[in-house]
């Protein structure tokens, strides 16, 4: 009984052929052997699968830069360009090519990085193109014959300056390219002389009432921005008021 029973434990201390956890000495070393060179391998083979990295161009960069500061200035010459507004079957294609171009310059100031890049580095041409829209002869509305309201009691439709589509979007571009941040004092002053604000003042001649309305914002801007060029900015309005020879056809619209 004490045999058998020996004999019985011995057994259960047996390693058993084939069981998990367990090895034939000497396959061990070999099996982890095995398996860290071929994870060795599999690491190596992914390494030379992955692509090479995008090295930048700096040729490509400055080119793409060059060719979008070139649109920005073929933008700025389209703008420039006048017809009649008053005949609609003339020259439409040029006016639906300008008032494309004009609602593009009015984007390209929602992004600061084109702003710094293309408008400030041109902001002489920017500022020509704005003067050369609004600094124009006025028109002079003429009343349709008849009774007027005060006899009739009704208001008469009030006459639409054609031209005055084609410049809203030239005064909203002026207004906000003033409070743009990257449009400095130091760059602005430059181009607000005393002429310029003459002709400006000039402006509020207009009948066209919205084009009054820009003339007015925009001078409250330029005067608050501008803190250099207020004293003649005062000047001006000043002499514009107490001129003693004012134009025969000078009409003050309120402002």
């Amino acid at each position: 009984s004490t045999q058998s029973t020996w004999d019985f434990i011995q057994n259960m201390s047996r390693p058993i052929s084939g069981s998990k956890g367990t090895s034939k000495p000497g396959t061990t070393g070999a099996g982890t052997g095995t398996g860290t060179s071929a994870t060795g391998a599999s690491r190596t083979a992914k390494t030379a699968t992955k692509a090479p990295a995008k090295q930048s161009n700096p040729e490509s960069k400055t080119e793409a830069k060059s060719t979008a500061r070139e649109a920005f200035i073929k933008k700025l010459q389209i703008c420039m360009n006048t017809y009649n507004y008053a005949d609609e079957s003339t020259d439409a294609k040029g006016k639906a090519e300008r008032l494309t171009a004009i609602n593009d310059l009015q984007s390209i100031l929602s992004d600061q990085k084109t702003v710094i890049s293309n408008v400030i580095p041109n902001l002489e041409g920017v500022m020509d193109m704005i003067e050369k829209n609004i600094f124009r002869p006025l028109p002079n509305k003429k009343k349709s014959p008849g009774l007027g309201m005060s006899e009739t009691g009704i208001e008469q439709e009030e006459q639409v300056d054609p031209s005055w589509p084609h410049l809203q979007g030239v005064y909203e571009f002026f207004l906000q390219l003033i409070l743009n941040e990257a449009a400095d004092v130091k760059g602005m002053k430059g181009f607000i002389t005393p002429q310029f604000i003459q002709g400006f003042l000039e402006l509020f001649d207009s009948e066209e009432n919205y084009e009054r309305d820009y003339l007015k914002n925009i001078l409250h801007k330029l005067y608050a921005k501008l803190v250099p060029r207020r004293k003649m900015i005062r000047k001006a309005i000043n002499d514009s008021f107490f001129d003693p020879y004012p134009r025969k056809s000078q009409i003050q619209w309120g402002c």
